[in-house]
């Protein structure tokens, strides 16, 4: 169940405030968390999922790095991205010009269709000013 609470904020063109549904995130779980949820539920030892969480974040960074499109089945496609400064003259476009570098992550449609069946419960209310 993912737990929302009601927001809201004052819309400066209708000078009137409006509410919305903001997501009550849980605390961040940290990858050892992982690691226990994932011994419960295979044959693997909490050292052997230990040892491939960790090759399978570094086989990411690698073929990120390395100008590759990642596809982990059932979680999402990580993609290497940019943002850069555009110029007037071709040549003048360089590794400089490169103002930002990022991954781009898209979810699985697993996951997709997994969030689009997710309950959702309201938690207290809490208002922004």
């Amino acid at each position: 169940m993912i737990r929302y609470t009601i927001d809201s904020r004052l819309d400066k063109i209708k000078q009137a405030r409006i509410y919305f549904p903001k997501i009550v995130r849980a605390t961040t779980l940290k990858m050892s968390d992982v690691e226990d949820l994932l011994q419960r539920r295979s044959t693997m030892t909490e050292g052997e999922v230990h040892a491939f969480l960790i090759a399978l974040s570094e086989a990411i960074r690698f073929y990120v790095t390395n100008s590759y499109t990642v596809e982990v089945e059932g979680l999402g496609i990580f993609t290497p991205a940019i943002k850069a400064k555009a110029v007037n003259v071709i040549e003048d476009v360089t590794a400089k010009t490169i103002l930002k570098k990022s991954v781009n992550y898209r979810p699985s449609i697993k996951l997709d269709n997994k969030l689009n069946d997710a309950k959702f419960i309201k938690a207290q209310f809490r208002q922004t000013v």
